[in-house]
């Protein structure tokens, strides 16, 4: 499924660039940090907390003219996050004392396909942006919730199913702010930083419904094509 979406999106970037030949096309590569976190309204059986991870992505800006762009492409996510449980429920008969609070860590990947419209001011080589993005984003490799902790064996592991609280695909609006700064005729360095929330809700409602907030600094190259 995932290789299917990759191939549909590079093809769709590659027809798009090839009927826009005539216009200012641009190729942009990036890539940065993130930090996030799945906001709830109310949880009793656990605390979620802040975590970060790595994103990425490909897109093609298309210039309606010197201020106003769009964009698609497609972006990567890793997202590493914990919560906060009470041990009371997991305490085992006669097995080793967990700590009253056990912190269980996840991660789960994104892949997006962005929808962007963006405007910008230029001062002289310096260019700045401002974008806003809706993102049909779909939710892959999720890894279950994990906490490692010592008995008499060794290492042993504490591990919680969350593969059937996550929703497979989330609507994500996004808004954010670049810097540019032309290093020649038809290349650009940026750099830059934009947050997003899920609009749909990440956690299926027997989970919550807990909604995705992310947010990230990018770094990248932009590169005219024409």
């Amino acid at each position: 499924m995932v290789k299917r979406i990759v191939l549909v999106a590079v093809l769709a970037l590659i027809g798009i660039s090839s009927g826009f030949a005539q216009h200012k096309i641009g190729l942009n590569i990036e890539a940065g940090p993130n930090f996030g976190n799945i906001i709830q309204n109310e949880s009793k059986e656990y605390e979620s907390n802040f975590g970060s991870g790595f994103q990425g992505g490909v897109g093609l800006t298309y210039r309606i003219y010197s201020k106003v762009h769009i964009q698609t492409g497609i972006g990567f996510s890793q997202v590493n996050l914990s919560r906060d449980y009470d041990s009371d429920p997991y305490q085992g008969q006669g097995g080793p004392q967990l700590p009253a609070i056990i912190p269980m860590k996840y991660e789960f990947m994104l892949i997006d396909v962005p929808v962007e419209a963006g405007y910008s001011l230029l001062f002289g080589d310096v260019e700045v942006g401002f974008h806003g993005s809706l993102r049909p984003t779909f939710v892959t490799a999720v890894n279950n919730e994990r906490y490692f902790f010592q008995d008499e064996d060794g290492v042993a592991q504490l591990e919680l199913d969350i593969s059937d609280e996550m929703k497979p695909f989330i609507l994500v609006g996004e808004a954010g702010v670049q810097i540019r700064y032309s290093l020649d005729e038809n290349t650009s360095a940026f750099g830059g930083f934009k947050a997003g929330y899920d609009l749909t809700g990440i956690q299926k409602n027997n989970a919550g419904n807990g909604h995705l907030f992310r947010a990230g600094f990018t770094l990248g190259l932009a590169i005219s094509l024409n």
